[in-house]
């Protein structure tokens, strides 16, 4: 079955707030830093307040939204917010933020950020040599497969079990790493001690 291919910018609400710099209140700052690379997921933030945050701190983010790292894209710097705050949430302009439409669910849109075809698209066209980036209209521009909403959250729930199911694998092989590795000291301190 071949699904309607539409442009990235025209399922995502591009009307992203800044938060106003002259507030005397803190907010949630996430910048590129703040993603692993592997795990996909946002890992540190920091409460800093409002007024003389860097100047890149703009962009207010809600639960849901994608956010896309416009710098290095080779490096794949994706991930979703998903906590509810009482203070607000702010990401680096350093990130396209993609915050879907009805017609788009994010766990869907998030999968597709992860795939080759983003990377490599995103990476060939990225300027500058320092800091290879990209702009917004760019990723706006890319063209996503679109299946009806249910097939949409059917495809994404069974790539976050594939996930976690190699999560859970490469957990249990590090954890035998790990008794392998000890082995060696474990048989000196018998050998050592008289207990062999």
């Amino acid at each position: 079955m071949s699904w309607e291919e539409v442009r990235l910018g025209d399922m995502c609400n591009k009307d992203i707030m800044n938060i106003s710099s002259d507030q005397n209140a803190e907010m949630v700052y996430i910048d590129i830093s703040s993603i692993d690379n592997v795990t996909k997921r946002i890992v540190t933030t920091r409460i800093i307040p409002i007024k003389g945050a860097p100047s890149r701190a703009k962009q207010l983010i809600l639960p849901k939204d994608v956010i896309l790292s416009t710098v290095r894209p080779n490096l794949n710097a994706v991930a979703i917010y998903e906590t509810e705050s009482y203070i607000p949430v702010v990401a680096s302009t350093g990130f396209c933020v993609l915050r879907c439409k009805d017609e788009l669910d994010y766990k869907y849109l998030f999968q597709f950020c992860l795939t080759d075809t983003v990377i490599n698209i995103l990476t060939e066209i990225a300027k500058g040599s320092s800091y290879p980036a990209v702009i917004n209209s760019d990723v706006y521009n890319l063209k996503i497969p679109l299946p009806p909403l249910d097939e949409q959250r059917r495809i994404a729930t069974e790539i976050e079990c594939q996930f976690a199911l190699a999560e859970k694998t490469i957990t249990a092989i590090q954890s035998q790493l790990n008794t392998i590795n000890a082995l060696p000291a474990a048989i000196l301190r018998q050998a050592f001690s008289g207990h062999m």
